[in-house]
């Protein structure tokens, strides 16, 4: 008898498979009172699950992201996903064999014991998320990830010393308030850390990767051993958004503090604790993933897009040809006043020569 795979595998998320995806993430080991009730009473500090609570805002993404996934139903070929346990798996494959081409660690992974068996995965769902960038067969993760998030070259020459000093002068003056008040532009959270700090010219909007618990956590677990994100990049998304962006003052906490009620960013992004994730010698070192994106928005700021209607149609009126013919339009009207003060002048002389002709 064949058995026909369901439609939504992972629609059911229950605390057992969050703390299934913890473990395969970060390691995690809960005390035996989180694995009765994560999240629920766990005063151990040495127990990872006291963070539990912090990581809501990821967990609820890892929820909606579970639920919506479909397998390929082909005749013969099984889905590649049949239980939260089968990502978990292939996660912790992933983080072990970092620099192993897909195509190998495919057919080690879903070998069977009568041969190889071919997966079927739906459109890389989980691999692609909304912009389709394809992980070819003979990639290994390691480059997959360069080649998703590339870094700006540097060296120690001294002509790039004086430009990692007018970058930083630049960083410096990349602020939410400025973004906001003079650039006119608004904040989104996205879920997709490829999207961080993109800027979407056509509705103003400036994407936010939102999930710093899960930032955090990841930056935690690497300082034992390898993790699936890059250090640098985690700590540069982590910085820009609460050292560059949101500054630690009130004005900075105020717009933070706004974009958490009105649009439902992780609230763990309020708070700023960089001795808890990273090593020393890390942080401060600039911006490599990111500096592009600052750049553009340094240059909204310097230079802002015209947004709404009337400031479109000044922009467009600004032509060279626009400008010669509002320097003859205000030509013209300079003459006509000049006419018009000419002909008062001449009336108030001839009603003088009058009264003088004609005294009363």
């Amino acid at each position: 008898m064949v058995s026909i795979p369901q439609p939504y595998p992972l629609r059911n998320v229950t605390d057992d498979n969050l703390m299934g995806l913890a473990k395969a993430l970060w390691g995690w080991e809960f005390c035996e009172s989180c694995q009765r009730a994560p999240g629920k009473g766990c005063s151990l500090q040495t127990c990872q699950g006291i963070r539990w609570k912090k990581l809501e805002s990821f967990f609820d993404y890892y929820k909606q992201s579970a639920a919506s996934y479909i397998p390929d139903f082909i005749a013969g070929i099984p889905p590649a996903i049949k239980c939260h346990d089968d990502l978990f798996a292939i996660i912790q494959l992933l983080k072990a064999n970092p620099g192993t081409i897909k195509s190998e660690l495919i057919d080690a992974h879903f070998a069977t014991d009568g041969g190889r068996c071919q997966p079927s995965i739906s459109a890389d769902q989980l691999e692609k998320g909304l912009q389709p960038i394809s992980w070819e067969d003979n990639m290994s993760l390691t480059q997959f990830l360069s080649g998703i998030f590339p870094t700006v070259d540097s060296s120690s020459s001294e002509r790039d010393v004086d430009l990692d000093k007018t970058l930083h002068a630049i960083n410096n003056l990349v602020t939410a308030r400025k973004l906001i008040k003079v650039a006119r532009l608004t904040f989104v959270p996205t879920d997709d850390l490829r999207d961080h700090l993109r800027l979407d010219p056509h509705d103003g909007t400036i994407r936010l990767y939102h999930h710093t618990a899960f930032l955090k956590e990841s930056l935690i677990a690497s300082q034992r051993v390898a993790g699936h994100i890059p250090r640098q990049l985690a700590i540069e998304v982590l910085d820009s958004i609460q050292r560059t962006l949101f500054l630690t003052t009130a004005d900075g906490s105020l717009h933070l503090h706004a974009l958490v009620a009105k649009h439902r960013m992780d609230p763990d992004s309020l708070t700023f604790e960089p001795s808890t994730y990273q090593l020393e010698g890390e942080g401060g070192c600039g911006y490599k993933y990111l500096q592009p994106r600052l750049a553009i928005l340094y240059e909204e700021i310097a230079n802002p897009t015209p947004r709404g209607l009337f400031e479109r149609w000044i922009e467009k009126k600004s032509g060279a040809r626009y400008v010669m013919m509002a320097t003859l339009g205000g030509l013209g009207i300079a003459i006509l006043l000049g006419v018009l003060s000419l002909a008062v002048s001449i009336f108030q002389a001839w009603v003088g020569w009058q009264q003088w002709q004609h005294p009363v």
